[in-house]
């Protein structure tokens, strides 16, 4: 009976879900995070990919709402490429949107110049 519940609430469209959209040209991680700062999953996106996202809690635990959600972009080097905050249940999250570098390339400092040195007469 329970899950008969669990699947009609998702027909309906009552069950709280993200899409979740790497519109980058990078391969990343998303990690989906509850309101009180817990973990609810991670998943791989391709560039161009998209995961639809269901909460495993159904939008609520004994702490309280797991909304808004927090979702974490991650580089695959593990550098941190933006962080998408107050994502509602149902919206759709694009890790362009995201707040921080959004860029996976790694900066390499310039090298100094050497200072010419005047010709000899």
């Amino acid at each position: 009976m329970k899950s008969l519940l669990i699947a009609l609430t998702a027909s309906l469209g009552l069950a709280n879900s993200l899409y979740v959209r790497n519109d980058s040209s990078f391969t990343l991680t998303a990690e989906v995070v509850s309101a009180q700062g817990a973990s609810l999953g991670m998943m791989e996106i391709n560039p161009g990919g998209e995961f639809e996202w269901e909460d495993p809690y159904g939008g609520h635990t004994e702490q309280g709402s797991t909304t808004p959600y927090t979702v974490i972009w991650t580089c695959q080097s593990g550098m941190s490429y933006g962080v998408t905050s107050n994502v509602a249940a149902g919206a759709t999250t694009n890790a362009q949107d995201a707040s921080g570098p959004r860029n996976c390339l790694k900066k390499t400092p310039l090298a100094p110049k050497s200072p010419q040195m005047p010709e000899m007469p």
